[in-house]
């Protein structure tokens, strides 16, 4: 799916950001997590999906906060098929369009995001989860997936490891 040249990028970068392979948990649950952006691309680390578009270069590692360019994922059947609450697709396929509030703003069901925990809120990970493993993830795998993408606490509607972030309320 990838270049030869993204996947030198997604080498170097998985390198810097996890010494050895992914835990198994993530490799076999994820469809893909986007991380790290270089130029107008945020490569997938896990090596199967081409890189995230962005419309404009943030010029940092990560989408800030205050980014006013799109967020656009690759048109992939595979993606779409994984994508079943239309967030990344419309009903009819096309690509959405979307902005780093999109995916800091609200709990997106099996798209979980990394986000900074405290204002600015940038984004630095976006994951789509397998619709073929996620029904059958244990309460361990939700809780190391949480502690991963330092995920919000509720995010599994239930306490599950995570963070405290200050744009959710635990109330």
């Amino acid at each position: 799916m990838a270049t030869i040249q993204e996947m030198g990028i997604i080498a170097r970068l998985t390198e810097e950001h996890a010494a050895g392979p992914f835990p198994a948990y993530i490799d076999n649950n994820f469809t893909a997590i986007w991380f790290n952006v270089v130029g107008t691309s945020m490569f997938d680390l896990l090596g199967k999906q081409k890189p995230i578009t962005l419309s404009i270069d943030p010029g940092q590692a990560y989408i800030p906060a205050d980014y006013t360019g799109t967020i656009t994922v690759p048109d992939s059947d595979l993606l779409k098929a994984a994508d079943i609450n239309n967030i990344l697709f419309t009903t009819f396929g096309v690509q959405n369009n979307l902005s780093v509030t999109d995916f800091t703003n609200v709990d997106l069901p099996r798209i979980p995001t990394k986000y900074d925990s405290k204002a600015p809120h940038h984004l630095r990970m976006i994951g789509l989860l397998d619709p073929t493993t996620y029904p059958t993830l244990t309460d361990t795998e939700k809780e190391s997936i949480s502690d991963y993408l330092t995920l919000w606490i509720y995010y599994w509607d239930v306490l599950l490891g995570g963070n405290i972030k200050d744009n959710r309320s635990i109330l």
